[in-house]
């Protein structure tokens, strides 16, 4: 294995050595990038484990090329007696050099320094910690969801600004941000508080009590393990003193084991490998900035305020206590302030748009100082908690307010980030208004809630308030209120007429994504802290030895009852999350229910609705699988999408085909169910908070009579729990992979910048680790110095990306345009603009478009990317069928277009009416074409009557032609060709005049700005198909960056209606990026429909590296294909 890359020989361009230099005539890079699922290396290059070696690299990113025997067994065109065509399964061209990048290490794996020597359990306890860590990287994914300030308009389409300097300072915070990460803060609280619960009330003072009167005897929980006695001897202030160090602990250990999985690439190597310098631009889209994946911390004020807040909220827990002192009061004062302080501190960090600030000085100050004072206040408190007695029982009054406060104020935020998104018209007054409306909901939801849970406690003597009960109805019912004006907005601008959306249409979850996230986030915490609480109650009451020794007896004598849950009280905010979780999960399986139900209904019927192959595709058709791929041709060519088909009348291939298709389907509608489960949490959230039980509950107005509820959901989450720690430590006896790795996937790929402790991101490694290869191979440094300049005129980079993969490759074209690297001279270049013709990318199985283009406008949106905007997908039936060129869908998008008061009896509806009659006519006449076909099948008698039969069959059959034809006139007709044909021209027009321009040397700045942006929106408008708009895009795109001065984008996405996590990138009709892939996998050994994985297998995947080499100036060696293909089929016809 080669030892990792060190410092660049050359200091401009980078490179270092690597343990396999192009040979001679490979000019090309070919380098495949993994996505989800974390491929490994050989799974990359579809090669056994045995045939690929590491070239570079180390343990957690590393760089992979096949064997010198593979590669020379698989590289075109191969030997006499073993040639190797172009459409080879695992063919390489001449003039490419195969690499594999594997980066999935980073995302999935992560652990204390030196924990592998302590055992199996300790990695399952790091597993759990993990799991404890999701609602931090939800939050920070809810960060990015919002409107980052000059990210969708503003500055993200003037001409690129090179900095100065490292960094930009930023006057006062964005006020989301500012909510996000007081958001993450409350989090952390929450946590605390979990935890505190469970060390200092449950084991500390419920699980050991005094004995009897008259006797020098401790109780103590069976459950309770004998190395803890020790502490039941202590005296009971004591004793919680030593315990409360038990959540600052937990908190420190989710701070070392998140600094532990952090990875970067530019602490071993130059900036300017990375691709990131001080030079770059500080305008254009956030991925093109200088120092978006090459941050310098900015002291660790956030990390030293959540400590602080920690620490702080343990004091105020351990010293709120019904019996306490002045000095107890005095704690419980100064931690308040203590927290307040960790607020400020996270509401003013300065690095909104995701690129990291030199913070002023009084902030680091106030971050030492917020921690010095908290340790001050703990102490404080451990002196006051060992100064009681203890000869009573003490109610931990802090520990019941708590978690109903920070449940407050989490819920509030999470609705008020329901309206963040939605853009403001007019001054900056009314921002400035609209700002104050939304904060109100965290303000009066945790005003009102806050006085009913300090108010109102749980005693022994049953529920006390200082108040009537009207009151404190009327308080949560205005609570109530407050959270629900958000959800009614929300609702109502989902269901608003798709012509009356505006931008919202194009924006996730109908811009209300912030909300969506955090209110998952929210609810994530209250099952995992309810898991945690409840989990140890179960557990602590489970009794030890309640089955005595037989001792040889047939029959034993065993307790009729054992402990039960109200033995061992907990407060009651974590009993009704618990009830809450029972309820979120049941509401979510309802709604997922329903919104899988037509395709589920679709699944057992006898006939099913057709659902086309991707447009454009190509298939294999001299390979061991040219027989399917035939079939299903055949079968696109007979079927409309949209229509009825019997099941019984299909192939085997096309019957699975076209299941794998409606299975895709369901799991395309993935924003619809992420908005089903964010109105689950919000449901029960609100019913948290509604919920009362006698003498318990600190908050509620709903009286539940019976324990009914809670002798449901108590079992059901303890048993859950139990399961959870138990798949835990199996899982960590095989090493120090998180729990749930495809969650990590997705969450840690962007930068942490809501909570300082949450997952760290590996983009800040594999971005500008990716970019250093590529600028490495351009420079040709892999070759002796004086070689260089002159082979690399010729060197060319194609980035193979799969699916998440798909977004590193984004960020790389981004990040190496915004951020060029010096080759030579002394003069720092500035930003591009333009593509360079050397780099370009394949793609395949992504969801830049359907998922990051929406969930995250400001990082990946429709004016980054410069392809048309996505409109959201269906809940039945084609979830993408208002985008498709098919007839129904452009007759139904231009009756959409119109307002309702005028589709009665306008032309669109006049037409639709006409379409389904005509389709009626098709399928009467197919009918009576089946009946005719089976009537001369079951013919008995002579050649008279099987003549006749034979009449009726061929009559019915040219019936069926004419109607076939009479559709097919019909919606040939439909649409706008002409309009098309002048989107088209305009784009050329346009394009040109910007070439032009740049040509005849007209100055950089907005003139030339303006120009490209012009070329880059009506290139937008010409490809985009149905259901789309008109693009405003940022200076510049990646498709700008993927242009040559004399083509289209060096870039070709593949996709297959097969793939349950794969979509165009630019439309489903054709275009000249996307392309549709073989539905059947060449490679295996048995006959199996091609989903998410394996499209370099398809014959699509060659045809996409040839395109893409020659827009980038690289003829296909020998200039003709190796092999033929089965041609792609037009557009379906019509069978009715």
């Amino acid at each position: 294995m080669a030892a990792p890359r060190g410092e660049p020989r050359d200091a401009d361009v980078g490179g270092g050595a690597m343990t396999h230099a192009g040979a001679a005539g490979q000019n090309v890079l070919e380098l495949r990038i993994h996505g989800v699922a974390n491929t490994p290396p050989h799974g990359m290059l579809d090669l056994p484990p045995g045939e690929v070696e590491q070239c570079d690299g180390d343990g957690l990113g590393s760089f992979w090329v096949p064997t010198a025997a593979a590669d020379a067994r698989d590289r075109a065109p191969g030997t006499l007696a073993s040639p190797v065509g172009g459409g080879d399964l695992h063919a390489i061209r001449a003039d490419v050099r195969r690499e594999a990048y594997s980066w999935g290490a980073m995302a999935r794996f992560g652990a204390f320094p030196l924990a592998g020597l302590v055992g199996a359990v300790a990695r399952g306890v790091t597993r759990a910690l993990w799991a404890l860590n999701v609602p931090f990287g939800l939050a920070n994914v809810a960060y990015w969801a919002r409107r980052v300030p000059g990210a969708e308009d503003g500055a993200v389409h003037h001409a690129p600004v090179r900095s100065s300097g490292e960094t930009v300072p930023r006057a006062r915070p964005e006020p989301t941000a500012a909510a996000v990460r007081v958001f993450g803060l409350a989090l952390t609280l929450l946590l605390t508080a979990a935890v505190t619960t469970v060390a200092v009330v449950m084991v500390g003072a419920r699980c050991m009590r005094p004995g009897a009167d008259g006797t020098d005897t401790v109780q103590v929980c069976a459950r309770v393990p004998s190395v803890l006695d020790g502490l039941a001897r202590m005296a009971p202030g004591d004793r919680a003193a030593v315990l409360s160090l038990v959540p600052v602990a937990a908190v420190v250990g989710l701070v070392l084991l998140a600094r532990a999985g952090q990875v970067r690439f530019d602490e071993r190597v130059s900036i300017a490998r990375a691709g990131q310098r001080t030079g770059g631009s500080v305008t254009g889209p956030l991925l093109y900035r200088a120092g978006f994946w090459s941050r310098r911390v900015a002291g660790p004020a956030a990390l030293l305020a959540h400590l602080g807040g920690a620490v702080a909220l343990v004091a105020v827990l351990l010293a709120w206590t019904s019996d306490r002192a002045a000095a107890g009061t005095a704690v419980v004062a100064a931690g308040t302030v203590v927290l307040g302080l960790a607020v400020v501190v996270v509401a003013t960090r300065n690095d909104d748009d995701g690129i990291q600030v030199t913070p002023p000085r009084w902030k680091g100050a106030l971050a030492v100082a917020t921690l010095v004072l908290a340790v001050a206040t703990w102490a404080l408190a451990a002196w006051s908690s060992a100064r009681r007695d203890g000869t009573g029982t003490t109610a931990y009054v802090g520990v019941d307010v708590a978690p109903t406060v920070l449940g407050a104020v989490l819920t509030g935020i999470a609705a008020a980030g329901l309206l963040w998104r939605p853009r403001v018209p007019g001054a900056a007054r009314r921002a400035r208004v609209r700002v104050a409306l939304w904060s109100a909901v965290p303000v009066v939801v945790t005003g009102c809630l806050g006085v009913v849970a300090v108010a109102r406690r749980a005693t022994p003597e049953g529920t006390v308030a200082t108040y009537g009960e009207s009151t404190t109805r009327t308080l949560i019912l205005v609570a109530v209120a407050a959270l629900a004006v958000p959800l009614v907005g929300a609702l109502g601008r989902a269901a608003r007429p798709v012509r009356s959306q505006g931008a919202d249409r194009w924006v996730g979850w109908h811009g209300t994504g912030p909300g969506v996230l955090l209110l998952v986030a929210t609810a994530t915490a209250a099952v995992l802290t309810s898991l945690l609480v409840l989990g140890v109650q179960v557990y602590l009451t489970g009794g030890r030895a309640t089955r005595p020794d037989s001792a040889g007896a047939l029959l034993v004598d065993i307790v009729r009852t054992v402990p039960g849950y109200e033995d061992l009280p907990v407060p009651s905010a974590y009993t009704e999350f618990g009830i809450g979780a029972v309820v979120l999960g049941a509401t979510a399986v309802v709604g997922l229910l329903v919104l899988a139900a037509p395709a589920l209904h679709d699944l057992v019927r006898s006939s099913t609705r057709w659902l086309p192959r991707a447009v454009g595709t190509t298939s294999d058709a001299l390979g061991p699988t040219g027989w399917a791929a035939a079939v299903l041709a055949d079968e696109e060519r007979k079927r409309t999408a949209g229509t009825e088909q019997g099941v019984a009348d299909m192939p085997l291939a096309v019957r699975r085909a076209l299941r794998t298709r409606q299975v895709a389907a369901v799991t395309h509608r993935a924003e619809i169910a992420v908005g089903v489960l964010a109105l689950a949490s919000w449901t029960t959230l609100v019913v948290t908070v509604l919920l009362g039980r006698p003498g318990e509950s600190v908050a509620g107005v709903w009286v539940l009579g019976g324990t009914w509820l809670t002798d449901l959901s108590v079992p059901l989450v303890g048993a859950l729990a139990a399961a959870l720690v138990a798949s835990f430590v199996a899982a960590g006896s095989d090493g120090f992979a998180r729990p749930w790795g495809l969650l990590w996937d997705l969450m840690c790929f962007l930068p942490r910048s809501a909570h300082p402790f949450g997952p760290p991101c590996y983009a800040e490694r594999t971005v500008p680790e990716v970019a250093a290869r590529v600028e490495s191979w351009l420079a040709a440094a892999d070759l002796p110095v004086e070689q260089r300049a002159a082979a690399a005129q010729g060197r060319r980079v194609v980035l193979s990306a799969h699916s998440l993969g798909a977004v590193i490759a984004t960020a790389v074209v981004l990040g190496r345009a915004g951020n060029p690297v010096r080759t030579g001279g002394t003069r720092e270049p500035a930003p591009r603009t333009d593509g360079d013709g050397r780099l370009g990318v394949v793609t395949y199985g992504v969801q830049l478009r359907a998922y990051f283009g929406r969930f995250f406008p400001s990082l990946l949106g429709p004016q980054v990317l410069g392809t048309p905007p996505c409109g959201a997908p269906r809940w039945r039936g084609d979830p993408w069928v208002r985008q498709t060129s098919s007839a129904r869908s452009l007759l139904r998008a231009a009756l959409l277009e119109l307002p309702l008061r005028e589709r009665r009896g306008a032309v669109a509806s006049r037409e639709i009416a006409a379409h389904e009659e005509q389709r009626a006519r098709v399928r009467e006449a197919r009918a009576a074409w089946r009946a005719a076909v089976a009537a001369e099948a079951g013919e008995q008698g002579g050649d008279g009557p099987l003549a006749v039969r034979r009449d009726e069959v061929a009559a019915t059959a040219e019936r069926l032609e004419d109607q076939r034809r009479v559709l097919e006139r019909f919606e040939s007709a439909i649409g706008d060709p002409v309009a098309e044909r002048d989107r088209q021209e305009a784009a050329r027009a346009a394009e040109a005049a910007y070439q032009d321009a740049r040509q005849a040397g007209t100055p950089g700045g907005e003139p030339l700005t303006s120009l490209r942006r012009a070329a880059d929106a009506a290139w937008s408008d010409a490809v985009r198909g149905t259901g789309s708009t008109r693009l405003d895009p940022a200076s510049p795109t990646l498709v700008r960056l993927l242009r040559s001065s004399d083509g289209g984008p060096a870039w070709v996405n593949l996709w297959r209606r097969t793939d349950y996590l794969g979509f165009p990138v630019v439309s489903y009709t054709a275009n000249d990026v996307d392309r549709g892939a073989d539905e059947v996998d060449r490679g295996a050994y048995l006959f199996t429909v091609a989903t998410h994985s394996t499209y370099f297998r398809a014959w699509a995947y060659h045809e996409a590296l040839d395109t893409v080499l020659v827009r980038l100036g690289v003829p296909v060696p020998g200039g003709a294909r190796a092999r033929g293909q089965a041609a792609a089929p037009q557009e379906p016809v019509a069978v009715g």
